[in-house]
């Protein structure tokens, strides 16, 4: 009788996949064309592949996958293996294999303001930002912050008022909250269209998603 695959059937014919995809990169093509920048005709021989999984947070601790990952880095010499978690990885499947932690800094205030402002769907208003400092500069001229208005002209003033408005964007609430984290900053963003009535309606959605986001960040390694 016939039934659906076993897993180790689609680990198999990935290993398959990716040891030849490995002779291919270190043998170089068959047709004399350079694979890099200034006609290198070598290939890949002697160098790496560097296979990237994102979001592997639902992964990373169960032995099964552990161990298929063991599998790869045994049977394919040429890879190795870049996971994003929000956690350590534990276990290693009893040692087969070597974990090195790096850990990422979220986006500095300025570029996160920055990046939020750049991924909104419509311009940002003055009165929905928080109140500039008591040290504020000279009073702002425009009463609105867009993509546009960040890669205006770059004089002394106009480059002051950009750096005043982007410092207030960073200290809002929702911002605030993504912690520097692109993705969750894009996705925060894309929730700024015509039909949200103010940032205020962020800071609310983010104070409910707080207590998540600190459960996950207390969750021991």
């Amino acid at each position: 009788c016939s039934g659906s695959p076993e897993p180790t059937d689609g680990l198999e014919a990935l290993i398959e996949e990716m040891s030849e995809l490995a002779e291919l990169w270190q043998s170089g093509p068959s047709s004399g064309r350079g694979w890099l920048r200034g006609g290198d005709t070598s290939g890949g021989a002697g160098r790496g592949i560097l296979l990237i999984l994102d979001e592997c947070d639902h992964l990373v601790q169960q032995q099964h996958f552990q161990e298929a990952v063991a599998e790869v880095l045994r049977r394919c010499a040429p890879f190795r293996i870049l996971l994003s978690t929000q956690q350590r990885m534990v276990g290693i499947a009893g040692g087969q294999f070597k974990v090195v932690h790096h850990a990422l800094e979220g986006l500095s205030a300025p570029d996160a303001a920055r990046l939020f402002v750049r991924r909104v769907h419509r311009p940002l208003r003055q009165a929905e930002l928080p109140p500039p400092a008591p040290e504020a500069l000279p009073p702002l001229q425009s009463k609105a912050l867009s993509s546009g208005a960040i890669a205006g002209p770059s004089s002394a003033p106009a480059e002051a008022e950009r750096q005043a408005l982007l410092a207030r964007v960073s200290k809002h609430p929702a911002v605030l909250a993504q912690r520097g984290n692109p993705r969750g900053l894009i996705e925060l963003a894309g929730r700024v269209g015509p039909s949200l009535g103010s940032l205020a309606e962020l800071a609310e959605l983010a104070a409910q998603e707080k207590p998540a986001v600190e459960e996950a960040a207390a969750r021991p390694p």
